[in-house]
């Protein structure tokens, strides 16, 4: 056993001067507490300072790498908590990123590691510091204007919502009961704005607890049950006690986000055509526009879930709003279905360990994915299509959109996915 190891690795700044590029740090042990500074090559610098996040709390560093074999690079993550969520914000890094994490491990307040791998910081520290947040705030700039450009397109959502309500338009359950930050989604066909473009990029970097990556949901033959012989799905169930993000090799599960839409009953049609399933994760607000299209998914044994009420961002509301927010969609979608709704995909992948716990007091189950074409922003149907070409399909969780360029590009991801000799899976 390893004496005195590191219990934890605090990333208290990011530098870069004349001299190159350095990450400062704090490396607790059982016996003391030290401060280092590190450095670090360009290329896992520029990655940790596109990520950090801007919040003042404490901000903890992994001592751990990964390899991503579909992306074929290795990755690590930084850790942080505001209120009851926690964030774990990956970046990719270096061979030799690896190394000095290594010696930093097993080097502070030890003989083998000398000053010219870790210098003592806490000589000319305060300057330092100074210098850093300068460097940072300056960055990041842009990033605070767009921030701006959200809010005031919130705050003329509020006032379009407003106005309709005056012309008569029927009452939104949630506008009476929640303090809904309005859904700043488009669930039309036009061009995606730079501001949608934001929030669907959340969804890489805030993925909360994505280490349930490497431990997907457990299926045995006894919860699986085959639909019929000439059918390529089953149907499994999902555990309730922590998001699923993943299948065990040899399975596929294609899933779709954001309806029911005008696109809904012909994404059911090229389903059936090839004898295979999909799971339909359905905004609430939405059924109110298309409730055939939601009772035509579930009467052809698709899998209809949850995806909120209004896509808003959840943790933005108050514990006890979020699950109001999704038991308003479970009630509609359970309306017209005739079945319970047990499933629930978090909008923009944003979730917390206390709305987990919440949603499984209420029999609900929450899927995540591993596998993001990207298809609500891609150039052409042959874009999405190659995305598939370029992963390892076997275990994934793809999540997708009903958009136009997605139904073009269906066919052929059914027919590639079965040349993989995968099974399709739908969830319960």
């Amino acid at each position: 056993m390893e004496s005195n190891p590191v219990q934890m690795i605090e990333l208290l700044s990011l530098q870069e001067n004349a001299s190159g590029y350095q990450m400062a740090v704090c490396i607790s042990r059982e016996s003391a507490r030290t401060d280092c500074v590190v450095e670090l090559d360009e290329y896992t610098y520029k990655e940790m300072l596109a990520i950090c996040p801007r919040s003042q709390g404490r901000i903890r560093l992994s001592s751990y790498t990964k390899w991503d074999p579909y992306r074929k690079l290795h990755y690590s993550h930084l850790s942080y908590k505001e209120g009851d969520m926690r964030y774990s914000l990956y970046f990719a890094c270096s061979a030799a990123y690896i190394a000095e994490l290594q010696r930093l491990k097993k080097g502070v307040n030890s003989e083998t590691v000398g000053p010219e791998i870790l210098s003592p910081a806490m000589k000319g520290w305060q300057p330092k510091l100074k210098n850093i947040s300068k460097i940072r705030t300056g960055q990041h700039n842009r990033q605070i204007i767009v921030r701006l450009v959200a809010f005031s397109l919130f705050i003329l959502i509020a006032v379009i919502s407003t106005s309709d309500r005056l012309l008569g338009e029927e009452d939104d359950p949630l506008r009476l009961s929640v303090n809904a930050a309005s859904s700043l989604y488009d669930h039309s066909e036009p061009k995606e704005s730079p501001i949608q473009d934001q929030l669907q990029a959340s969804t890489v970097v805030y993925l909360a607890n994505q280490d349930e990556q490497s431990h997907p949901i457990s299926i045995s033959t006894a919860q699986a049950a085959v639909i019929d012989e000439e059918q390529l799905y089953e149907r499994y169930e999902l555990d309730g006690d922590k998001a699923a993000y993943a299948l065990p090799k040899g399975y596929v599960a294609l899933t779709f986000d954001d309806g029911p839409s005008a696109y809904t009953e012909k994404i059911v049609d090229i389903l059936k055509e090839q004898n295979v399933a999909a799971t339909f994760l359905f905004i609430g607000k939405n059924t109110q526009k298309y409730p055939d299209a939601v009772t035509y998914a579930s009467d052809r044994m698709m899998s209809v879930g949850n995806h909120s009420w209004d896509h808003s961002n959840l943790e933005q509301l108050e514990r006890a709003a979020k699950v109001e927010n999704v038991g308003f969609a479970t009630k509609a979608i359970e309306k017209l279905t005739k079945q319970a709704n047990t499933i629930f995909r978090p909008p923009y992948g944003l979730i917390s360990d206390s709305l987990i716990e919440d949603l499984q007091k209420e029999n609900m189950k929450v899927l995540m994915w591993n596998r993001d074409p990207e298809d609500w922003k891609a150039a052409s149907s042959e874009a999405i299509i190659q995305y598939f070409h370029k992963v390892d399909p076997s275990g994934g969780i793809y999540v997708l959109h009903e958009k136009k360029k997605t139904v073009e590009a269906l066919p052929a991801i059914i027919k590639y996915l079965k040349e993989q000799d995968l099974k399709f899976v739908i969830f319960e």
